[in-house]
């Protein structure tokens, strides 16, 4: 281990200020602009999840493949809920985001020297897909941050083998991970049977103990909401190895391929498979640089070599929830990278560091740039010409969460369908699937009540209820229009009274 076990901070910082520097860079590029997005449908979901209180949350991991703990730490970050701005519901995410440059930083210090180190941290600090998720209310950065710590630990366990609050502390984030996202079931195993191998100590069944029985509840809760969601990601294109390297530079399905995707899946995809090929070589004797390598390569066999052929498949869009092996990609970037430094220097290393420097900073403008939410943004636009007595009509759930974030004061008359062939509305703006646990109830309104008003505002998707939307505007004047595609609102004014409005 090349780092001391026991700095004091100001011996830490004076020795290890080059990690110091990037974690404090990583976690002002986390923290910039952080409240400039709007929040979209997934995180107005945790709003309106963590608004309904602790029983709520706890119950609604039970209808969706959603464990409660995350929603439980914003509950209680934002006051229960208290919180009224972008920042409020974000900062948790952007401090884990920071941290996780830091544990990532100290991983490396166990196997390389400082400069590499430092060009491994700097490649997760700058990666788009890691800002991405780390300036996003959800639970993506935060159990990233339980990966590394976790891959820490391991690294202690297996350098002082004698010492039981590691293996303790290691169960502990393990169950933390899991109560946050199910997917981290993709490290517990992997760490699970490289100790097993690696320490034949007792402690490992303390370990196993206390994570079987912390996992029970969660078992109950797991089995059948992920099986759901698979069957209903069936019909979607499906998440490639390619795809999920690419990805680093900004998941392929929210952004237009590029050039800054192949350079990442070349070069970290390149040196990830040279990584493994120098672990099977019987000279590899660094057993961190096994547990990396396993800790990638295991997962990603499951996932795409073995579940997928079997017909269990993420969705392209769910790319993310792989944000957690990245610091044991980039651990074991930096562990090659150490190796190419001894025998080749220090100029291949800063080259090809200073080549996804590029493609990052390429992946990271696009980010920038990137509408995370084109519906709170036609919300926006709606709330800026707002007119007291104006009567406002959401037809679509994306832009009915947006008006109950940032219209919170103004009536919204919600579509909920049809029913003996009469269109139902009602105040209550939860989005699916919220509405499990409290189903909204439809208001005694109409149409023809609802064309009535001096001016109607109608939200929605473009293409989509456009039977209705003729309903409610025929024979009006359109006075105004907004749009960012998909999502789209109108002004109406002058409508004529309809008999019998469907």
């Amino acid at each position: 281990m090349r780092i001391a076990a026991r700095y004091s901070l100001p011996q830490f910082i004076r020795i290890e200020w080059p990690g110091v520097v990037v974690f404090l860079l990583a976690l002002g590029l986390r923290f910039y602009h952080l409240g400039a997005q709007p929040l979209w449908l997934d995180e107005i979901y945790s709003v309106q999840l963590v608004r309904q209180g602790f029983l709520a949350i706890l119950q609604n991991s039970q209808n969706e493949p959603h464990p409660p703990l995350y929603y439980l730490l914003q509950w209680l970050t934002t006051a229960g809920g208290a919180a009224q701005g972008e920042w409020g519901w974000r900062w948790l995410s952007a401090l884990s985001g920071g941290l996780t440059i830091m544990c990532l930083y100290l991983l490396c210090r166990r196997f390389a020297r400082r400069l590499i180190s430092t060009l491994a941290v700097l490649a997760l600090a700058f990666s788009p897909l890691h800002v991405f998720y780390s300036q996003e209310g959800r639970p993506f950065a935060f159990v990233t941050l339980l990966a590394a710590w976790s891959m820490l630990l391991v690294s202690g366990i297996i350098s002082q083998l004698k010492c039981r609050w590691r293996w303790v502390t290691l169960a502990l984030v393990s169950l933390a991970g899991l109560y946050c996202n199910y997917f981290y079931l993709l490290v517990i195993l992997v760490q699970g049977l490289f100790l097993l191998l690696r320490t034949h100590q007792r402690d490992w069944w303390l370990y196993t103990g206390l994570v079987g029985v912390g996992s029970i509840p969660a078992a109950f809760w797991m089995v059948p909401t992920l099986l759901a969601a698979n069957q209903h990601s069936l019909a979607l294109a499906p998440l490639t190895f390619l795809a999920f390297i690419q990805s680093l530079a900004g998941e392929t399905a929210r952004f237009p391929l590029a050039w800054y995707h192949w350079c990442l899946a070349l070069i970290v995809g390149g040196l990830a498979f040279l990584g493994i090929a120098l672990a099977m070589r019987r000279s590899f004797k660094e057993p961190l640089g096994h547990y990396l390598v396993l800790q990638v390569l295991i997962p990603l066999v499951l996932l795409f070599g073995i579940l997928a052929p079997l017909g269990v498949e993420l969705p392209s869009y769910q790319g993310r929830q792989l944000l957690l092996l990245t610091p044991a990609l980039f651990g074991l970037m930096g562990y090659v990278l150490e190796q190419l430094a001894r025998r080749a220097g220090w100029w291949l290393p800063l080259l090809l560091t200073a080549s996804i420097l590029i493609a990052s900073a390429a992946g990271l403008r696009a980010y920038w740039s990137y509408v995370k939410s084109p519906e709170t943004l036609t919300v926006l636009s709606v709330r800026a010409e707002l007119q007291p007595g104006d009567t406002v009509v959401s037809l679509n759930y994306s832009t009915t969460a947006a008006a109950y974030f940032y219209l919170p004061d103004i009536p919204v008359w919600v579509y909920l369908g049809k029913q003996a062939g009469q269109a139902q509305f009602t105040p209550d703006r939860l989005v699916y699937p919220i509405t499990l646990l409290i189903p909204p109830e439809p208001a005694d309104i109409t149409i023809a009540d609802l064309r009535t008003a001096s001016r109607l505002w109608v939200l929605g998707r473009s293409g989509v209820s456009e039977e209705l939307r003729a309903a409610l505007t025929e024979q009006c004047t359109l006075r105004q229009e907004f749009s960012n595609p998909p999502f789209a609102a109108s002004l109406w004014t002058n409508c004529i009274p309809q008999e019998n409005s469907k």
